[in-house]
């Protein structure tokens, strides 16, 4: 029969726990409706990225492109300014809402 490592259960344990504070902190944060504060249109363009892999022992790094369409973001907060968030939107949305006008998702 193998001995139970407590150490390992302990650790597993303490990593779930915070993983599910951070899940319902994030959660919690995100805005379901308030005032719109800012937009930002970010055009179409490219960005170059990279992934690391290993082959053996040495570490290596491989870049490519990656073609971004148009982005359309609202910057929203609720009523007392305490609490803010940023939601990706349509190009139909972005243009129907102007700033300081109460949108929900």
């Amino acid at each position: 029969m193998k001995k139970i490592d407590w150490g390992a259960v302990i650790l597993i344990t303490i990593a779930v726990l915070i993983c599910a504070a951070l899940i319902g902190y994030m959660i919690y944060n995100t805005l379901s409706e308030g005032i719109l504060v800012n937009k930002t249109f970010i055009p179409a363009h490219t960005e170059t990225r990279s992934r690391a892999y290993r082959i053996g022992k040495t570490w290596h790094r491989r870049r490519y492109k990656v073609n971004v369409p148009d982005e359309y973001f609202f910057y929203v907060e609720d009523e007392e300014g305490k609490r803010h968030d940023r939601w990706q939107v349509s190009k139909d949305t972005y243009e129907q809402y102007e700033i300081g006008d109460w949108v929900t998702r």
